[in-house]
């Protein structure tokens, strides 16, 4: 069972459990977009949970040490060392003189004469012609090998151009070495987390937002979750217990969702019938994974089991009630 577990206070918020229902059924990644003034967002969680770019974030990271979500690297982004921003464009200049007017030309060989240039000084017009024995290159006359830098202003021949970058945000232009890098990641349901959302650990969060919307005239009161004393007195808890206005079968309809990552059993079934005894409530059982042996006896004791996971369980649940409570 799940109810200790550390990850419960997020599956119980109804926002939350929604967001990651709809994981589950997308199979989607949660990824960064690029962004001019905050670096880097995640505009599906800022939309579905009605948050901040930088809420968002932390929102994700607390997920991620929760072990919901598992985080892996995407890209490394290059921000302004003064001020932050990802606002940044990129520049080839000229070593010597800074200039970015940069000319790039590929170096070949004339495979014939071996005489080796900037492919610009062999064109002319649409041919190749050796500068050196003036004959004319066929396809496969020649080879590449290298480039050619030049600067168009200073005219010196440059071998690698310098990189730099600069903030259009504040101006600041630096380079590699001045850059501030930051690491970005996308995310994803973890292993766990699906395996648990699948089991039902979202259940009363889901419920909370399925059931408040029902419109049947003879609901009194929908609590979620619910403690009910018995006959006995002792008190019993229920996920889901609908009050009812008026019914020849009782006052109380109650549903429970067994979530377990193992299938539920004969004594999970008898603790239920038992508590079902006490308060006389009509009550229905939605348990994904269950034995052979604890349907059967489910089946013998009067119990209506659903074995369907979310969401598909819900509306099996609803196809009930609306029949119970016509």
């Amino acid at each position: 069972m799940l109810r200790n577990s550390k990850r419960q206070s997020f599956y119980r918020d109804p926002k939350i459990a929604n967001f990651l229902l709809n994981l589950l059924k997308t199979g989607e990644e949660i990824k960064a977009q690029i962004d001019a003034v905050y670096g880097y967002r995640y505009p599906q969680v800022e939309s579905a949970m009605e948050m901040k770019p930088n809420e968002a974030k932390d929102f994700l990271k607390k997920l991620v040490e929760a072990e919901i979500l598992f985080e892996e690297f995407s890209e490394m982004l290059i921000c302004c060392p003064s001020c932050g921003g990802a606002n940044i464009s990129t520049s080839y200049i000229c070593p010597f003189c800074g200039s970015p007017r940069i000319m790039r030309d590929a170096l070949i060989e004339h495979m014939v004469c071996g005489f080796i240039g900037k492919m610009s000084a062999f064109r002319s017009n649409d041919e190749l012609i050796c500068p050196k024995c003036k004959a004319t290159l066929s396809k496969n006359g020649y080879r590449s090998v290298g480039k050619w830098y030049e600067c168009m202003d200073c005219g010196r021949r440059i071998e690698v151009p310098q990189v730099i970058h600069t903030c259009r945000n504040c101006g600041e232009k630096f380079t590699f070495d001045d850059a501030k890098y930051v690491e970005v990641y996308k995310y994803s349901l973890s292993d766990i987390a699906k395996t648990e959302i699948r089991s039902g650990a979202i259940f009363s969060a889901i419920a909370r937002d399925f059931f408040k919307n029902s419109k049947n005239r003879n609901i009194e009161e929908i609590t979620i979750p619910a403690v009910l004393k018995g006959e006995s007195g002792a008190n019993h808890s229920f996920d889901v217990l609908i009050k009812l206005k008026k019914s020849r079968r009782g006052k109380y309809v109650a549903v429970d969702y067994l979530f377990s990552t193992d299938p539920i059993d004969q004594t999970d079934i008898a603790g239920e019938y038992a508590k079902a005894l006490d308060t006389k409530v009509n009550l229905y059982i939605v348990a994904p994974k269950i034995t052979d042996e604890a349907k059967n006896l489910a089946k013998k004791l009067g119990l209506t089991v659903i074995i369907e996971e979310l969401p598909e369980s819900l509306n099996v649940l609803n196809k009930h009630l609306k029949a119970f409570l016509h």
